[in-house]
C-alpha cells in the first residue's frame, strides 16, 4: 500500500493506491528421471571428458586380451599335453600368459614415454623395421611353420612384421598430424604413408612360404581302375562292403565282395 499525490492548480489531492500482487504460482511437479535418462546423462558426461577415448581403447584392449586368453586355454590343452617331453595341458597357456604379462609391462612403459618423444622416434622405427624385413629374407632369417619371417635367438623367436605394424601406426599418425591443414588433398593424404605401407606389404609377401594349395597345372594322381582295391581302401581290407553296397570312402557301388 502506498499514496500517490496529484496537484491541480492550488489543490493537492492525495489518493491511496493498492499494489496489485500477482497470483501465486502453482508448484510444478518434479518429474522423476527414468533409469535410461540417468544412464544416458552419465554416459554423455563421461564421454565429454578429455581421456574418454583413451579409456575406451583401454577397455576394448582388455576385453580382447581376456577373450584371447580364454580361447588359447580352450584350444591348446590337447596340443600341449605330450607325455614324451613331460609337458602338461597348460604348457602353451602358461607361455601365452608370460607373453601377455610381458606385453603389459611394455604397454605400461610406453604410456610413460612423452608423445613428442614417440613422434620423434617414429621415423627411425619405420626405417629399422624395413631393414629387419629385408634381413629376414637372408639366411639370418629362420623358417617357422613354413614361413621364413622369423629371427630365432635360442628359445626366443621374433617376427619383425609385428614391430613393423606398430611402427607404421605411430609414423602414419605423426605424418597425418603434420599435414593436418592440407589433409583434404588426396596427394598429401596418400603420400608418403601409402607407399611405405605398400613397401612393407611387398617385403612381407616376398618371404618364402611352403605351398598350401596345389599350383595351377599340377596333375592329380587318379586311382587306376585295373587294381581291384584302387581308390577304395575298404575293398582290400577284411571288412569289404557287400555286393550292391555303397562304400563310404570312395562313394562307389561294390559289384563283387
Amino acid at each position: 500500500m502506498f499514496f500517490a499525490t496529484t496537484q491541480r492548480g492550488s489543490r493537492v489531492t492525495v489518493a491511496e493506491e493498492k499494489k496489485q500482487t500477482p497470483p501465486p504460482k502453482r508448484p510444478r511437479r518434479e518429474r522423476k528421471e527414468s533409469a535410461f535418462v540417468a544412464v544416458r546423462t552419465a554416459l554423455t558426461a563421461w564421454l565429454s571428458r578429455p581421456l574418454a577415448s583413451f579409456h575406451l581403447v583401454l577397455a576394448l584392449t582388455g576385453v580382447l586380451t581376456v577373450i584371447g586368453i580364454v580361447m588359447v586355454l580352450s584350444a591348446s590343452s590337447v596340443a600341449s599335453y605330450n607325455p614324451k617331453t613331460g609337458s602338461g595341458v597348460y604348457a602353451l597357456f602358461t607361455k601365452h600368459l608370460f607373453f601377455v604379462g610381458l606385453g603389459s609391462v611394455v604397454f605400461w612403459i610406453g604410456l610413460r614415454i612423452k608423445l613428442e618423444r614417440i613422434r620423434q622416434m617414429s621415423a627411425t622405427m619405420v626405417v629399422g623395421c624395413l631393414g629387419l624385413l629385408v634381413l629376414v629374407l637372408t639366411p639370418l632369417g629362420s623358417t617357422v611353420n613354413g614361413s621364413q619371417g622369423w629371427f630365432r635367438l635360442g628359445e626366443f623367436a621374433f617376427q619383425p612384421v609385428e614391430a613393423a605394424k606398430v611402427a607404421l601406426a605411430f609414423w602414419g599418425a605423426h605424418i597425418l598430424v603434420i599435414k593436418y591443414n592440407v589433409i583434404h588433398q588426396w596427394r598429401h593424404l596418400l603420400v608418403p604413408v601409402v607407399p611405405i605401407a605398400l613397401l612393407m606389404f611387398g617385403l612381407l609377401r616376398s618371404c618364402p612360404r611352403m605351398p598350401t594349395r596345389p599350383t595351377a597345372g599340377s596333375r592329380r594322381t587318379r586311382p587306376s581302375s585295373r587294381s581291384p582295391t584302387a581308390g577304395c581302401s575298404a575293398r582290400g581290407s577284411a571288412r569289404a562292403p557287400r555286393t550292391g553296397a555303397t562304400c563310404r570312402t570312395c562313394r562307389t557301388t561294390s559289384s563283387s565282395p
